[in-house]
Formats: C-alpha cells, structure tokens, sequence
C-alpha cells in the first residue's frame, strides 16, 4: 500500500447482515449516510449509521425470489422520503418508501430477473437477463431498449439528457439516445457488469468486466486506458468521494482502490465472492459478501495510519520477557493433606505458579512421598524451562532434600521414591531444606482448603458430560484438577443405568 496516496483503508466492520448472499448494496438517500442492502435471502434492508456502526433500521418484505439490484430514488413530492426500488429475480420491481415494510408499488414487464437499476434526471432505468433494458418515467415504461443479444448486467444513465448507457454479458457497451442505439463499444472480453460516469469536465465512462480489467472510455465511444490489477472477475465498481478516483470488488476477494487509474490499494476479503460494492457520503466503502455479510472499509487519516504502524512497529520490537535467561530459576515446593504446590521464581520473583490436589489414593500416601510428588510434579511440569539449567529446588521435608540430593546416593528403601529420583535424573539442581515458615508461597498453594469452595458433583458431571466411560471421564477429571480418583469413577459409571436417573 502506498501510504502517500491519500487513502489508507481499513476493516472499520464486518457483520452478518442476511441469511444468504448480499447481491447488491448501494448508497441510500434517506436517512443520509445510510445504506440499503438486497439479497438472495428476498430481503431489502436499510442500514443506518450511529458512533461507531451500523444498524439495521429497517426491513422491506415483498419479493417472492433473490433480490438482484437496488437503486435510491431521491426525495419528490409524491415521495417526500425518497423511493428505494428492488428488481427480483421473480421479474418484477418492487418500490419502498423508508417507513413502508411492504412495496408501495409493483412494476411489470421484463420476462426474467432485473440484475441492474441506475437513476437519473427524474428517470429510471432497468435491466435483465431478457436481453433488454427498459426506461420509466414514475409507473410507466416510456421506453425499451432492444439491440444487446445477452443479459443487460449494468445501466447508468448519462448526464446530458437523453443518453443511457447500457452494459452486457455480449462484451459491449451501448451508448442510446432517446430510444435508439446511437453507438456500440467493443473492447471487453467478457460480460460488461459494471458502468459509472466520472465527474470530470469529459464526464467519462468506467466500464468493468468478467475479463478483469477496468476500461475507461469517452462519450464519443473511444477507449482511453485499460487499467488491470484483479485476477478474476470484476462484479461492480464505486466512484469515490472525489468524484473521479473508484474502487472495485472481484471474485479474486480484494477491494481495490484505484487513484489516477493506478491500483493503489488492495484490501483482501477471503470470503470467496465480493459482488458489490459502493461508497458512502462519510468515505465509507461498503461491500455484499457471498456469506450474507457486509464489510465497512474506512479511510484511515495518514496521521492515524502513521500512529497506528508507529505502535505495531513498537509491539513487533519490544523486549517483553518475563525470564531472563542469564538468571537462574528457583523451584520451592510443598504438599498438604490434599494438594500440592510449588512457585517458579528469578531472583525473587515469581514468574509461574503451580497446584495440583490429590486423589483420595494419593491423600493416603506419607507425608514424605506427598513432599516427594510435589518436587516430582513441579519439575515434569516446567520441564520446559528447567531442562538443560543447572536450578535449585527448596523444600520445607528434610528427609525429601536428603534423598533427593544429587551430590550423594540415597540409601532410602521406598521403590516409589526411587522411581521418582530416577525420572529426575535428567534435571541439573540442588536441593535445599528451608523450615515451613520460610516457604509461604507454596505453602499457601498447596493448603488453601479446597473445601471452602464448592465442589462439582461427580455424578452430575458425568451426566453433562453425556454418559463418558472411565477413560474418558477420568481424563476430563484429571484435566480439570478435580478431586476425584479412579476408584470414585468406577464406582459411579458401574452403577445400573436406572441409579443414574
């Protein structure tokens, strides 16, 4: 992105808006700043802005298929609220007012979906998948335009009266005065889905395609520049606030934003299909995604987009460690009629923290063992740190420092402790005895009383978790740190299925 452009878009939003495909999205004209979406779920929606999103104001019910175009009918007399008009694919065109639910009006007269609606001059026009655009004036077809051999996918109605253009799945472009085809433009490869006018003193035309490129052209029907960034299929293109720079939306999943006909920006949407796109009065650009969602892209002023890359370089730099490595670890432990405990710490300062009760089995074991499982469980525990570092553990059992001191053999007798002084064979430490007293943090871990807190029932449990066996069940227990041993599992799931109830 090239961050001297003067646009730095950004997701603001992104939000489910309809149960299936937004087809269509466009600028609405009241209330100002809004927008109305149309979708394949037979909805028209009209969203309304407030501090920090969007909200959906209203819903427009009335079309019997997918909703395939939308178009903003300023504010008139007959419609002092303005008009939103919907083509269907079940053919027809539906009128809204903002505060009508169901279509005020009902047109008739294409024979199959009407994929496109543009307005201009006190006029709208329409077209279909029957090959032909047709021209109201109000309720009434003053007109239809004939002469395009496949679907009609874009109209847009010039700025000198009289001119409509029209936009095809047959590659061309048609440029008609009052009625009848005053020009045919060829260039495009593929269908023609999208055309709007650039405010410019030429008052040019922007033409996008299946082909994937975006072509400019003047009125007398001549192409002044091909411009090419997407990869696949462009569905629709958006005039930007200044009337002449545009943005486009593709199948390739990038809005792109173009200034001076160059690709200035492209902002990545993985959601498959981007089939419309528009931008709002406030800069905002608003684009209908194939899972039934819309996403707002903002303009990020340079200063904030300069700020905000000033603070992620920062994040991206930083030395954020808690451990040093040059600072060796201390392991305290100590163990409790029914939990254990141990702290890691450098140089006085804790740096993790470790507790873990017993089951009713090992609650039966000696004090001398639960100190011992305590050392044992810690160490398995940050092995991942302690590995490979020479480190010192405390305990507050001297009988414990004695036999697990790696500086002599242990003559203990107890084949549990000699398992465990084996497994701990691979750590570097020393083992240092310190009275009860001077090891209070992990003294407080291993001894605030479990009972003070309510503890789950094991029955009820095994009945949210849908009946597990013991395996299951007795993992899921263990991973939570309940007090409950094998045994006490066993027990429960052995009962008759009828006890459970």
């Amino acid at each position: 992105m090239d961050h001297s452009c003067g646009y730095n878009y950004v997701v603001k939003g992104h939000f489910k808006a309809h149960t299936a495909d937004v087809r269509v999205v466009k600028a609405a004209r009241v209330p100002d700043g809004g927008f109305i979406t149309g979708s394949r779920d037979t909805l028209v929606k009209l969203w309304i802005p407030t501090e920090t999103e969007y909200r959906d104001e209203h819903t427009f019910i009335g079309a019997t298929k997918f909703i395939a175009s939308l178009c903003a009918l300023p504010v008139s007399t007959q419609y002092p609220d303005g008009l939103i008009l919907a083509g269907s694919n079940d053919c027809a065109i539906y009128g809204f007012t903002p505060k009508s639910q169901y279509p005020v009006m009902k047109l008739l007269g294409h024979s199959n979906v009407v994929c496109t609606l543009s307005a201009g001059f006190g006029l709208f026009v329409s077209g279909s998948w029957d090959g032909t655009a047709r021209v109201w004036s109000g309720q009434h077809c003053t007109a239809v335009l004939e002469g395009h051999n496949s679907t009609v996918w874009a109209t847009e109605v010039y700025p000198l009266q009289n001119i409509i253009l029209t936009g095809s799945a047959d590659h061309t472009i048609r440029i008609w005065r009052d009625g009848q085809c005053e020009k045919v433009l060829y260039g495009h490869e593929d269908c023609v889905r999208g055309l709007i006018i650039v405010q410019n003193v030429d008052m040019d035309i922007l033409s996008c395609s299946n082909d994937a490129t975006v072509r400019l052209w003047n009125i007398q029907g001549e192409c002044l520049n091909i411009f090419q960034s997407h990869e696949n299929y462009i569905y629709d293109i958006t005039l930007l606030r200044n009337g002449v720079d545009f943005a486009t939306c593709s199948e390739d999943e990038h809005v792109k934003i173009w200034q001076n006909g160059v690709c200035v920006q492209s902002i990545k949407i993985p959601l498959n299909t981007l089939w419309n796109v528009t931008c709002l009065k406030n800069g905002d650009i608003v684009v209908g995604c194939s899972d039934g969602s819309v996403c707002i892209l903002e303009n990020m002023a340079s200063e904030a987009v300069s700020a905000f890359q000033s603070l992620k370089d920062d994040i991206a730099s930083a030395s954020l460690t808690a451990i040093e490595d040059d600072i060796p670890f201390r392991v305290e432990t100590d163990a409790s009629d029914f939990a254990i405990g141990a702290t890691l710490s450098q140089a006085g300062r804790p740096i993790a923290f470790f507790s873990c009760t017993l089951n009713k089995s090992e609650q039966r074991h000696s004090s001398i063992e639960k100190e011992a499982y305590a050392i044992v469980e810690s160490l398995r525990y940050w092995r991942h740190y302690l590995i490979g570092r020479h480190f010192e553990v405390f305990t507050d059992q001297r009988s414990v420092a004695f036999m697990f001191n790696q500086q002599h053999q242990s003559k203990t007798k107890n084949e549990k402790i000699l398992r465990w002084h084996l497994d701990l064979t691979c750590f570097k430490f020393d083992i240092i005895y310190r009275p009860l007293s001077s090891n209070a943090a992990a003294d407080a871990f291993s001894r605030i009383s479990a009972s003070a807190i309510p503890q789950p029932d094991l029955k009820e449990l095994h009945i949210a978790l849908c009946h597990p066996g013991i395996t299951r069940m007795y993992h899921w227990v263990r991973g939570k740190n309940l007090p409950f041993s094998l045994e006490d599992i066993k027990a429960l799931i052995r009962i008759a299925p009828h006890a459970m109830n």
